[in-house]
């Protein structure tokens, strides 16, 4: 049976709406996708850095950094109140270039960042030895104290001997410069016990001083320039002592005006033979003997052999003297084996040598004790 016309038309009406139908849904699964995939993109850009995947990750902070952070400031400067009270000056002896002295130190900082009393060097020590150290913060900073024992050295100026005055000086220094630690002295609070000086010796004046020393080196820092130096906070317990006896001056210098007298017992018998004459000379040259001993013996108690001290300066005074002494001797015994002068200028030349020793000693001394 052949189909009609109006069944033909009626197959094509069908056919075009299953196409239309058809691009519909694949127009519709494309949008679909494509929301999926934008979807996924954006939800992946919003999402913290931890979720995010390893390639998208930041590398994490380096944990050395905040340590660096706190390095720089902990080498910011740390600045201490430091002071000291001087309980005993002992062992005084201008031989060795040496005192002993025992006294309290004190620290007074911010926090326990720094501790001075273990940090702390003494410069001019022979030896020191620290005990009864204690620690503990007290109103809002961290109090420290500690006893110090030690030996110290000192120049020794004794020219002017027994009228000396010197300087005892106790140095101490932080063993980090002054990029990390400094020091405040603490005047208000710092002295010397009363009985602290030894009874030959008088207190003149007590300070506290601070003062700043560069060493042209910097021991080998490597966050340094070579020849920067490195500088560093010194503080300086400063005594300063005059000589209160003069017994000991008496003891050295009373065996050579004690020679000095006896040169003139000699002039009691007259010149009148040559045994006399003999009897003077061997008298004098003993004299001359026990003045050059007893000025290595005086020499080596001051403790002052390369100066020369007013003892010394007795001594060669005394030494002078004597030989004039002699001269004057011989040149009498010659005149008068010659016949050549009266006796009598014996007497004057003798009282014109001794008044001039005796001028000459009270000037030595006046100089020496306006020196002193």
């Amino acid at each position: 049976m052949m189909p009609t016309a109006g069944g033909g038309r009626a197959t094509s009406d069908i056919g075009r709406r299953v196409w239309r139908l058809h691009a519909a849904l694949r127009v519709a699964a494309v949008a679909v996708v494509a929301w999926l995939w934008v979807s996924a993109v954006g939800s992946a850009l919003a999402a913290p850095a931890s979720e995010r995947p390893h390639a998208l990750q930041t590398p994490p902070m380096s944990p050395e950094r905040p340590r660096m952070a706190e390095t720089s400031q902990a080498h910011r400067w740390v600045t201490c109140k430091v002071g000291a009270y001087v309980t005993a000056v002992h062992d005084i002896n201008p031989v060795a270039g040496s005192f002993r002295a025992d006294l309290w130190v004190w620290s007074l900082c911010p926090d326990k960042r720094q501790d001075p009393l273990k940090l702390m060097e003494f410069t001019n020590a022979n030896e020191v030895k620290k005990s009864l150290d204690t620690s503990a913060p007290m109103g809002g900073v961290q109090w420290g104290n500690t006893k110090v024992t030690g030996s110290f050295r000192v120049d020794w100026d004794t020219r002017s001997f027994p009228f000396d005055r010197h300087r005892l000086v106790i140095a101490m220094e932080p063993v980090d410069d002054i990029s990390e630690s400094r020091y405040v002295p603490d005047t208000e609070n710092s002295t010397y016990a009363p009985d602290a000086i030894p009874g030959e010796w008088r207190a003149t004046s007590f300070r506290l001083a601070k003062s700043r020393h560069t060493y042209p080196t910097t021991f080998g820092d490597p966050t340094r320039e070579p020849r920067q130096g490195s500088t560093y906070d010194r503080l300086e317990v400063r005594i300063d002592v005059a000589r209160a006896e003069y017994t000991s001056f008496v003891k050295l210098t009373g065996p050579v005006y004690v020679a000095a007298t006896i040169t003139l017992v000699i002039f009691i018998p007259a010149l009148d033979s040559v045994e006399v004459m003999l009897g003077r000379l061997g008298l004098l040259g003993a004299v001359v003997f026990a003045i050059v001993l007893n000025m290595q013996q005086s020499s080596a108690t001051i403790g002052s052999e390369t100066a020369l001290t007013l003892t010394d300066e007795v001594h060669i005074l005394s030494l002078v003297f004597t030989i004039i002494m002699i001269g004057i001797n011989v040149t009498l015994w010659r005149a008068s084996s010659h016949g050549d002068g009266p006796p009598d200028h014996e007497r004057r030349w003798v009282l014109i040598t001794v008044v001039t020793y005796v001028l000459s000693n009270l000037v030595l001394i006046s100089l020496a004790a306006i020196a002193g």
